[in-house]
């Protein structure tokens, strides 16, 4: 677990935003996991997830919400084949 944490940027401009995320979706997904993982072992109740270049936006998620996203992040990595993220997800899961 990183040390420190920071929400990823993400482009301000409509396209450019749904061109980074058409491109990066899997990135995306596993740093939503990395936020509550960081905000789980440092005991938060809320993380800031994604924030918005050249904007004060900020996406959250607070603590209530956690286990509904890892649950939904669960089901997709588990249909990509991507077991280990999946691991990483029921133990984060014992831990809430």
């Amino acid at each position: 677990m990183a040390k420190t944490y920071k929400p990823l940027k993400l482009p301000k401009k409509d396209e450019e935003l749904k061109k980074f995320i058409l491109n990066n979706k899997l990135s995306l997904l596993e740093h939503v996991l990395n936020s509550v993982e960081y905000s789980v072992s440092k005991d938060l109740d809320v993380v800031e997830v994604f924030s918005f270049s050249q904007t004060d936006f900020i996406v959250t998620l607070s603590r209530e919400n956690f286990k509904e996203n890892i649950e939904a992040l669960y089901n997709v990595f588990l249909k990509l084949e991507k077991y280990e993220l999946c691991g990483r997800i029921k133990k984060l899961n014992l831990k809430l």
